[in-house]
C-alpha cells in the first residue's frame, strides 16, 4: 500500500496524503527508521510513519537501542528531584488528582495505577508517595527495569499480563511510539475499572512539517486528533490541556540559583521552576485525562 491510499491511522479518512521523508538524526535509529515515509490526514491532522515497523522490530529497537550506553535516553543520575523527568512525574499527578477531583471528589489515594511503558519509574514514584500502595510498570528497557525493582514497583513484560481492574491507567510519551493505537486503547479499556482515569501525554505536533527529527515515534498528534482517537476508542474526555512553555534565561537562571541551595524543588514555586507545569495553547505537550463512556 503507498502513502497515498493508506486510511487515516486515527479516524480512517481516505484524505491522506505523502507529507515528507521520515527524518532521523542518530546513527542507532537509521537502521529502523531511515526508510520511512510521514503521511499526513487532511480530515484530523494526525501524521503517521509509513510503512509501520513490525512489533518485533519495535521490540528489538526498545531492548537494545533506545537506552544503550551511548544513548543520550539513557538517564545516570535518577535520584535528582531538580531534574525534568521528575518534575513532569509530580506534575502529572497534581493534573490527574486536580480534574478527578473536580470530577467525583475525590479525597483519597488511587487504589491500583499501572504505568505502561513506565520508563524509570518517577510517575509511578510520585503515585507511591501520595498513598497508592499497588504501583505497576509495564516496560522492557533492562536499565529501566533496574530502578524500577529498586524502587519496589511490581513490572510486567507485556500489558497483556495486567490482571484485575485499575483505578488509574497511565502512558506518558508512549502513545506516539505505538503503531496500532486503537488496538492498544482497546486492551487499556479493557483494564480500567467503571470508575477509573486514563492520564496520556503526548507531544504536541502542530509543526510536523519543519521538525527536524522524527525518530524515534511513529504517530504525530494534535490536540483535535488525540481527542478523536480517545473518543473513537469509548473515552469521555475529562480534560485536555497544551502544557510545556519554554523557560525564559531569567527562570533557567533562578532554577539554578535554587537547586545549589535546596535539596528539593519548592512546591509554591513550581509553575515558575520548570516548564511542565505551565499551560498554554502555544504548549509542547498534550496532556488529556478520559474515563470509560
Amino acid at each position: 500500500m503507498t502513502p497515498e491510499s493508506t486510511p487515516c491511522l486515527v479516524c480512517q479518512s481516505p484524505n491522506t496524503a505523502a507529507l515528507r521523508p521520515y527524518r532521523t538524526t542518530k546513527a542507532a535509529d537509521v537502521d529502523y527508521f531511515g526508510a520511512l515515509t510521514l503521511v499526513q490526514c487532511a480530515a484530523c491532522g494526525v501524521s503517521f510513519a509509513h510503512p509501520m515497523p513490525t512489533q518485533a522490530t519495535l521490540d528489538t529497537y526498545y531492548t537494545t537501542a533506545y537506552r544503550s550506553h551511548e544513548s543520550d535516553r539513557r538517564l545516570e543520575d535518577t535520584n535528582n528531584p531538580w531534574d525534568g523527568m521528575m518534575a513532569r512525574a509530580r506534575a502529572q499527578l497534581d493534573f490527574i488528582e486536580h480534574y478527578s477531583a473536580g470530577e467525583d471528589r475525590r479525597t483519597r489515594p488511587f487504589e491500583r495505577c499501572l504505568d505502561v511503558g513506565a520508563g524509570y519509574g518517577f510517575f509511578l514514584d510520585e503515585v507511591q508517595r501520595r498513598g497508592t500502595v499497588a504501583t505497576t510498570a509495564v516496560e522492557l528497557d533492562t536499565h529501566s527495569r533496574a530502578r524500577l525493582t529498586a524502587q519496589g514497583h511490581t513490572i510486567l513484560d507485556h500489558l497483556r499480563e495486567a490482571q484485575g481492574e485499575w483505578s488509574l491507567i497511565a502512558f506518558s510519551h508512549l502513545l506516539e511510539h505505538m503503531p496500532n493505537p486503537h488496538h492498544f486503547l482497546a486492551q487499556v479499556r479493557a483494564l480500567l475499572s467503571p470508575t477509573g482515569y486514563i492520564f496520556c501525554e503526548v507531544p504536541n505536533d502542530t509543526h510536523i512539517a519543519a521538525a527536524l527529527d522524527d525518530a524515534p515515534h511513529l504517530v504525530f498528534y494534535t490536540q483535535e486528533s488525540l481527542v478523536r482517537l480517545f473518543e473513537r476508542g469509548g473515552f469521555a474526555i475529562v480534560k485536555v490541556s497544551l502544557c510545556g512553555v519554554s523557560d525564559t534565561r531569567l527562570q533557567n537562571l533562578t532554577r539554578r540559583v535554587q537547586a545549589r541551595l535546596l535539596a528539593q524543588p519548592p512546591r509554591f514555586l513550581e509553575r515558575w521552576n520548570f516548564q511542565h507545569f505551565r499551560y498554554s495553547h502555544k504548549g509542547k505537550w498534550i496532556r488529556l485525562l478520559a474515563k470509560r463512556v
